[in-house]
C-alpha cells in the first residue's frame, strides 16, 4: 500500500512538472511574439513581419494571425522575400499557401465563419486540390482545439464538397465521409457516426 501511494504521488508531481514546463513554454511563445510585435511596430520592414508571421505559424493567436497575415500575404511581399533569400520559386509558392491555411482557419477559431467559407472556398479554388483539402482539414482536427460549434462548420463545409470529391474519386469521396465520421465522433454524435460508417461500408462494397 506504501508503495502504490508512493507511485501515486510521483505520478501527481510529474503531470504538475509537465503542466508547469507547458505553462512556461507557451510564456516564451508569448514572450516571443511579443517582442518581434514590438520590432515591427517600432521598425515595419519586410524581415520583422516576416519574423513575427514566423512565430504565430501553428500558434493559438488568432487575432494576431489576423492582422499581421495579411500584411504579409499581400502585394506579393512573402513571395518576393522568400525567394530573394534563395529559395526556389516550388518552395516560396508552399510557404504562402500554408500561410493562407492558417489565416483560413484562424477565421474559423474566431467564430467568423462567413469569412471562414468564403476563404475556404477561394483556397479550394486557388490551391487546393481535393485530396489536400483533406489532409490539411485532417492535421487541424489533429493538432487544435475545436469547440462544437465550430466542428459543426467543418462538417458543413465537408457536406458541400461531397459532390466535388465524386466527381473527382471514389477514394476522395471515402476521404469525405471519413473525415465527417471523425469529426461526429468527436462530438458524441453516434446515431449520425454509424450513418456516414454503414454508407462508407456500402460504397467500399460496390
Amino acid at each position: 500500500m506504501k508503495i502504490l501511494k508512493k507511485v501515486l504521488l510521483i505520478f501527481v508531481i510529474l503531470i504538475a512538472l509537465f503542466a508547469f514546463w507547458l505553462t512556461l513554454k507557451n510564456d516564451d511563445k508569448e514572450m516571443l511574439i511579443s517582442g518581434y510585435e514590438s520590432f515591427y511596430v517600432e521598425e515595419p520592414n519586410t524581415d520583422n513581419l516576416y519574423k513575427l508571421c514566423r512565430e504565430l505559424y501553428g500558434y493559438n493567436d488568432y487575432d494576431r494571425i489576423l492582422i499581421y497575415y495579411p500584411l504579409y500575404l499581400e502585394n506579393n511581399i512573402a513571395y518576393d522575400y522568400i525567394t530573394k533569400s534563395g529559395k526556389s520559386e516550388f518552395i516560396a509558392t508552399q510557404h504562402i499557401d500554408n500561410f493562407k491555411v492558417d489565416y483560413c482557419f484562424a477565421l474559423l477559431h474566431t467564430s467568423s465563419y462567413s469569412e471562414f467559407e468564403n476563404t475556404f472556398n477561394k483556397l479550394k479554388n486557388e490551391i487546393f486540390d481535393i485530396n489536400s483539402i483533406y489532409y490539411y482539414l485532417s492535421a487541424e482536427l489533429e493538432t487544435r482545439e475545436y469547440t462544437k460549434e465550430q466542428l459543426l462548420k467543418l462538417i458543413d463545409v465537408l457536406k458541400k464538397t461531397e459532390n466535388e470529391s465524386l466527381k473527382h474519386s471514389k477514394e476522395s469521396f471515402l476521404s469525405n465521409l471519413s473525415l465527417q465520421a471523425y469529426i461526429c465522433n468527436l462530438l458524441g454524435d453516434e446515431e449520425s457516426y454509424l450513418t456516414i460508417v454503414n454508407e462508407i461500408s456500402d460504397i467500399e462494397r460496390h
